[in-house]
């Protein structure tokens, strides 16, 4: 089982931010605008993806201006609304861009890792090598950044589902 992020575009007002639990299953889930995109990807787009003004509706407090906050719950729900909207668009196209530029094979770098063997004994450090397919990856941020246009409108919010 990979990890993945899941990105939903739905109607404002029509769903309730707090309802985020029932788009969690994805065998259950009819909805065509759900965009999964690798955990790696994420890990690696992180540090712009907290320039994003987000809501968290798991957050346990009544009051929505108490949600407010930046970036994404990687291990939860995160809301992208219309304050958030055009900061979310400029950011994940201007990565489509960049990566439109790169080898087929996209190949990045991911976390400082190491690896502990049955013994417990730990390897020498280094970094993940990440690899995706360029295409898939441009496109899937292109169609982010189209969920991120009709959310600017009011008429959408974007739910992201963290790991």
């Amino acid at each position: 089982m990979s990890l993945d992020h899941d990105f939903l575009l739905l109607p404002e007002g029509k769903v309730n931010y707090t309802d985020y639990a029932k788009y969690f299953r994805r065998s259950c889930d009819l909805n065509s605008s759900r965009l999964i995109i690798d955990y790696d990807l994420i890990s690696y787009l992180n540090d712009t993806l907290k320039w994003v003004p987000t809501l968290n509706p798991a957050n346990p407090k009544d009051n929505l201006k108490e949600w407010q906050g930046y970036g994404l719950n990687l291990y939860g729900p995160t809301i992208i609304n219309k304050q958030g909207a055009e900061v979310f668009h400029h950011v994940v196209w201007s990565w489509a861009q960049l990566f439109s530029k790169a080898p087929a094979k996209l190949q990045l770098t991911g976390s400082w890792m190491s690896d502990i063997d049955d013994e417990g004994v730990e390897s020498e450090p280094y970094y993940e090598q990440l690899e995706f397919d360029r295409d898939m990856v441009v496109n899937n941020l292109i169609t982010l950044a189209t969920y991120a246009d009709k959310t600017c409108s009011g008429d959408f919010f974007i739910l992201h589902l963290g790991i």
